[in-house]
């Protein structure tokens, strides 16, 4: 299984069975007139419906999972909690024989869990360290207000309940590609991100042996050559919290941005075999 199609293609030349899921950016999760969901929402509703759908299209309980930025977070905040208990009438299916639909569970056990690898990367953790956006979001603006909070601030007042991510981080003056996007995201989502990069003392918890295997991948080249530590939006730091608190991690570091660390070929080949190990 992938998210954000990083080896979807790739994988699928080992004759695996993948699926790519799109927990936020599609069309109807995107309208204007849709619910301007929050990061709570996608942990408890979203991601745990993807992957029953999954679950019941395939006829397997227990997956592996690779998951980029939001799509990382995301994924290990709803494992924390449904990883081995699983959660019911989580998602609405269509038989593709009958043409009906179906409510189904989201089929987890202590033997049979969600996940078994856990591919993770550019995984924003707490965002506590230096990054070009969280530096940027932190910056005082008027009234020492920080421009993060300025910004979404702004977009509020535009009504706007979805947005491309290039629409917060202009008011931050961010440059280079960073937070640049086609997709939209909503505006819940993206004030979440933004409270925890000026948030100084967030934290992620998570226990430490939810996965059999973790694979973890940090970029270290930043935007515009500043790589600050980090791949300009995930601070190095956050990654290597990560690798420390999940057992049976590895982390690899690659000279990419946050953007194009999904695209680079060394990843893709280390992440086929970890997968194939």
């Amino acid at each position: 299984m992938t998210q954000q199609n990083i080896t979807q293609f790739e994988i699928e030349k080992d004759g695996r069975d993948v699926w790519e899921i799109e927990i936020t950016g599609g069309e109807l999760a995107e309208d204007e007139d849709a619910l301007d969901y929050t990061y709570y929402d996608l942990v408890d509703e979203y991601w745990p419906a993807s992957i029953a759908a999954v679950q019941y299209h395939t006829n397997e309980i227990t997956t592996q999972y690779v998951g980029h930025s939001n799509g990382c977070r995301v994924a290990l905040s709803s494992l924390n909690s449904y990883q081995e208990t699983g959660k019911v009438d989580v998602s609405i299916v269509e038989n593709l024989q009958t043409g009906n639909t179906e409510t189904v569970d989201l089929q987890a056990s202590s033997s049979t869990p969600v996940v078994d690898t856990f591919v993770g990367v550019a995984c924003p953790v707490v965002l506590n360290d230096n990054s070009q956006s969280s530096d940027k979001a932190r910056a005082m603006g008027t009234d020492y207000i920080p421009k993060g909070d300025i910004a979404i601030n702004n977009i509020r007042a535009r009504g706007l309940n979805h947005i491309y991510r290039q629409d917060y981080s202009k008011y931050l003056a961010l440059y280079g590609g960073v937070l640049s996007s086609d997709k939209k995201i909503s505006t819940n989502l993206m004030d979440f991100y933004n409270d925890l990069g000026i948030n100084l003392y967030s934290f992620l918890l998570i226990d430490g042996n939810l996965f059999n295997k973790a694979i973890l991948f940090a970029g270290t080249e930043g935007y515009l050559g500043l790589g600050m530590g980090g791949d300009g939006v995930v601070p190095l730091n956050d990654m290597k919290l990560l690798n420390n608190t999940l057992d049976n991690s590895s982390l690899y570091l690659i000279k990419e941005n946050h953007g194009k660390i999904i695209n680079n070929n060394e990843l893709k080949l280390i992440i086929r075999g970890e997968l194939n190990g």
